[in-house]
């Protein structure tokens, strides 16, 4: 057909024929037996414009059988093209009658097949129909399938990839937005790609994954769908939310963009307890949250403590492993105490320092030696806390807690006899 100009035909529940007229398609109501009756087109004669059009003898009767047609009608079918009334005045028909006839057609069902873009109808126009299908094309094998579709041979899938007003395809970019309705789901990974929990399984409370605190744990979620069922566009923005059971406040992370409609996220739970993790897409969310347990690992101390015991209890059968002993000595080699004794001991050691040289060294030397001591006492105690002084494990089994003094003394004493092997060899 022409550019702008409609299919018409009469047919009922099989399409065997078109036959190009002006006028549009007319089914009566379907029935098995009903043949094709192509509808009669005027004669036509040519126009001062180059158009042609029906002559005045024959427009009347014309106008009559149509008319009559769509009385006699249930279902009314529109094959669209594109619609421009510049250079095909009749292109524009079905939205003339649409907008200005509407009561000729007020109790028919009304079916249009846009064959070209499916935008040229407004929304007003657009709410008088009963179906609408944006074929794109008007070669034979898109015509069979929208007929198909229209006598439900097959649920029609897909979406226009630009607005239609007056139907759920009149924004774009709300139908590229991530469905709220479908929930996104969500997995819970280790560092090497095992998978950990998923909101996809119910899991009971007894149940639940458990990780050590310090483990890396990947977050990922997808395929996040739009409104039209397929991968949100690249870049969505993808927002989680972990918190601590017994916690209002979230733990902060920043948000992850969508690639392929997947996204995902890496984070390290620092502390012990029951970790909840949930995430969100625009009004679309995982659902409910996925708990997982992290737990705190005993400290070094606590399981040297515990191997102590399990020796003890496989070696000497009367090591209790009571307050006071070597091994609850050892539980926690550094606190309070030990810092004051430490403290203590620094301060008589630089009073015996300055109440010995003060008489004999000039005091700028006097300052500096006491500073190296002072430095060298506090490096000792740090290096016992942390398990790294020599004798240490033997200084800590001491009883009433002895050692400490040792700890800060000593180190003391070794810039001062540097400083004094130095200064005799000057004078040398």
């Amino acid at each position: 057909p022409a550019p702008g100009s409609s299919e018409a035909l009469t047919a009922t529940a099989t399409l065997t024929a078109t036959v190009a007229a002006t006028t549009p398609l007319l089914f009566p109501t379907p029935t098995a037996t009903a043949a094709i009756t192509p509808v009669v087109v005027p004669p036509t004669v040519p126009t001062p414009q180059g158009v042609t059009a029906p002559s005045d003898e024959t427009t009347d009767v014309a106008n009559d059988k149509t008319l009559a047609a769509i009385q006699e009608a249930d279902w009314i079918i529109f094959v669209m093209l594109d619609v421009a009334p510049q250079t095909s005045p009749y292109s524009a028909a079905v939205k003339r009658l649409l907008s200005d006839h509407i009561t000729l057609i007020e109790d028919q069902r009304l079916v249009v097949f846009a064959l070209q873009a499916p935008y040229y109808l407004d929304a007003t126009e657009m709410s008088k129909l009963t179906t609408y299908f944006g074929v794109y094309s008007k070669t034979t094998p898109f015509l069979e399938s929208a007929v198909h579709a229209l006598f439900r041979r097959y649920s029609p899938i897909g979406a226009p990839p630009v607005d239609v007003p007056g139907t759920r395809f009149a924004s774009l970019s709300e139908r590229l937005l991530p469905n709220p309705d479908v929930t996104i789901p969500l997995s819970l990974e280790s560092s090497d790609g095992a998978a950990i929990a998923s909101n996809t399984t119910a899991t009971p409370a007894e149940d639940r994954a458990e990780i050590d605190t310090g483990t890396l744990l990947r977050l990922r979620v997808g395929p996040i769908l739009d409104h039209n069922g397929h991968q949100v566009p690249d870049g969505t923005v993808v927002a989680f939310d972990l918190r601590y059971e017994g916690e209002e406040v979230a733990l902060m992370m920043e948000p992850a963009l969508t690639r392929g409609g997947m996204a995902a996220r890496e984070v390290t739970p620092d502390r012990g307890g029951i970790l909840r993790v949930s995430a969100r897409a625009g009004q679309a969310s995982t659902g409910d949250e996925i708990a997982v347990v992290v737990i705190q690992p005993p400290g070094p101390a606590a399981q040297s403590n515990g191997a102590t015991a399990d020796a003890g209890t496989s070696t000497a059968a009367g090591d209790t492993g009571q307050p006071g002993s070597p091994n609850a000595d050892d539980a926690r080699r550094v606190d309070f105490v030990t810092l004051a004794i430490a403290l203590a001991t620094l301060v008589i050691a630089v009073s015996l320092l300055l109440i010995v040289q003060v008489r004999v060294l000039p005091r700028s030397t006097l300052v500096h030696n006491m500073l190296w001591a002072t430095i060298f006492g506090l490096a000792g105690y740090v290096l016992y806390g942390i398990g790294l002084f020599p004798g240490g494990d033997w200084l800590a089994e001491l009883p009433g807690r002895f050692g400490i003094p040792v700890t800060v003394f000593v180190p003391m004493l070794l810039p001062l006899l540097w400083l004094q092997v130095r200064g005799d060899d000057r004078d040398r």
